[in-house]
C-alpha cells in the first residue's frame, strides 16, 4: 500500500507540521466490502423501484508486524494525521506508480498492537476510497 498525506499530528522525527510526505507499507490484509445506500419504493400495484445513492468501496486493512523506529514513527504520524476525518491519497495495490485514489478512515480510528512482548507492532484500520 502507498499512501501519500500531510503531516498533522504525531509529528515525525525529521519531518514538519504541513509538510506532504509518503509511506510505503506492507499489508497482511487488505479485505474489500462493497456497502450500497439505495433506497427502494414498492407501489400498491407491487411495482417496486430502487434509487441507487452509492456504494461505499472501504478496506480492512492490517500492516505486517515492523520493529524500525522510523516506521513506527511514519505510521502513528500519517494515522493520527488523518484521524481528523482529512482525506488522503492511496494505492493499495500496487505502489508509486500506481493511480492513487482520495481516501479516509471510516470510521475514524486505527489500532496499534503489539506482538507479545517484543518491539513489533502493527496498524489495523478501516479506508475508504472515492
Amino acid at each position: 500500500m502507498y499512501v501519500e498525506y500531510t503531516a498533522r499530528r504525531f509529528i515525525a522525527p525529521g519531518h514538519v507540521a504541513g509538510g506532504n510526505y509518503w509511506i510505503d507499507v506492507k499489508l497482511t490484509r487488505c479485505d474489500f466490502d462493497a456497502q450500497i445506500e439505495a433506497q427502494t419504493t414498492t407501489a400498491l400495484s407491487g411495482k417496486s423501484k430502487t434509487l441507487l445513492h452509492r456504494i461505499d468501496q472501504t478496506y480492512d486493512i492490517a500492516t505486517v508486524y515492523m520493529n524500525q523506529l522510523e516506521q513506527l514513527a511514519e505510521m502513528r504520524e500519517f494515522l493520527g494525521s488523518v484521524s481528523g476525518g482529512e482525506s488522503f491519497m492511496v494505492s493499495l495495490h500496487g505502489d508509486r506508480v500506481s493511480p492513487l485514489q482520495p481516501a479516509m478512515l471510516d470510521p475514524i480510528t486505527w489500532k496499534e498492537e503489539r506482538y507479545g512482548t517484543t518491539d513489533y507492532f502493527r496498524y489495523t484500520f478501516k479506508v475508504r476510497v472515492a
